[in-house]
């Protein structure tokens, strides 16, 4: 089953605004038309008192020293999940503050019940090389079936030019997955050979993502965004894993074994790969120039991320009051 719509960075939120045009709608009379505005008024009616008794979001009402989880996931997709989120933690977890996202964003629900996600921020320590490290899940529920979108991501700071770490997981429905897997470029590779050179030619990752693409289930999966393709790097990993296998099994248990000898050792190396660069491969930038101009590329991703993805997409699957929770804990990074 295709998606849809197209899918993007942090979080995939746009794959989670389904477009309804397909969906064949059956004459309804005066009557029925009169008693689902009439139900449509008093659920606003209860939605509005609700919201005006819910207390206001507080800095003070935080999470307690947690990490993300998965539990919405497969139960393969659960174990790659939050093996990757704790190789993030055993790597990096020095280097971060607790969390301090709060509890009503770690978890949070759609008023029909239908959506349900979490998003957890740790910021990175004063002059630390990682700027914050952010965990989220979504599940949506569609007419064909459940859409569950993870997503781990790693900004780097300022203190480096290391590139930004991303990896996205989408479970659609049980007949396929989507991998994204990249190392965000934080120059102009074209502009800056050296950049390239040291972070995409000087190891496996174009090796990695060839062999990814020429397992017989894997097919590439283009993203429709210009503004997002413009953001990944040439060894991008992007493909969808369809339910079969060489053997003839399908299913469920044909894309847990993907998930368990293709996805898992593909996240396992390409991180591996971005943490010895990031230990070992990135330079302290000494040019005021060179860092306003990483520092502003930086502040795009982020800005997108907020205003397109979230801004535009959040409030149809959980209302205003929850998405500007969301955002509000975002924009705090931490």
């Amino acid at each position: 089953m295709v998606l849809p719509t197209d899918f993007t960075l942090f979080g995939c939120l746009a794959a989670l605004s389904p477009d309804q045009s397909h969906v064949i709608r059956h004459p309804r009379s005066r009557e029925m038309e009169a008693k689902e505005t009439s139900s449509r008024y008093a659920t606003t009616a209860l939605r509005q008192e609700r919201d005006q008794m819910e207390p206001i979001l507080e800095d003070v009402d935080a999470a307690s020293n947690q990490w993300i989880q998965f539990p919405c996931f497969s139960e393969a997709g659960q174990i790659l999940m939050e093996e990757m989120a704790q190789a993030v933690e055993n790597e990096l977890g020095v280097l971060l503050y607790a969390s301090k996202t709060p509890s009503n964003v770690t978890r949070f629900i759609s008023p029909k019940g239908n959506a349900e996600g979490s998003l957890i921020l740790r910021a990175g320590k004063h002059r630390s090389k990682v700027d914050f490290a952010m965990g989220s899940w979504l599940r949506y529920d569609l007419p064909f079936g459940t859409l569950k979108v993870a997503t781990l991501m790693i900004m780097a700071s300022s203190e480096s030019d290391a590139p930004h770490f991303l990896f996205e997981f989408i479970e659609n429905g049980s007949s396929s997955l989507i991998v994204l897997l990249d190392l965000l470029p934080r120059k102009d590779v074209v502009l800056e050979p050296e950049y390239l050179k040291r972070f995409y030619e000087n190891n496996e990752l174009d090796s990695i993502r060839k062999s990814i693409e020429r397992v017989p289930q894997s097919q590439s999966y283009s993203c429709a965004s210009l503004y997002v393709r413009s953001l990944m790097s040439p060894t991008a990993i992007l493909t969808k894993i369809q339910d079969w296998l060489p053997s003839g099994q399908r299913g469920e248990e044909a894309l847990a074994y993907a998930v368990e000898s293709i996805v898992l050792p593909t996240a396992k190396k390409v991180f591996s790969i971005w943490l010895d660069e990031f230990r070992n491969g990135s330079k302290e930038i000494m040019d005021d120039i060179d860092r306003r101009i990483m520092t502003k590329r930086d502040g795009q991703i982020k800005r997108y991320g907020i205003e397109v993805d979230l801004s535009a997409n959040l409030p149809k699957l959980f209302g205003q009051r929850i998405t500007d929770r969301v955002i509000a804990a975002y924009r705090n990074g931490q």
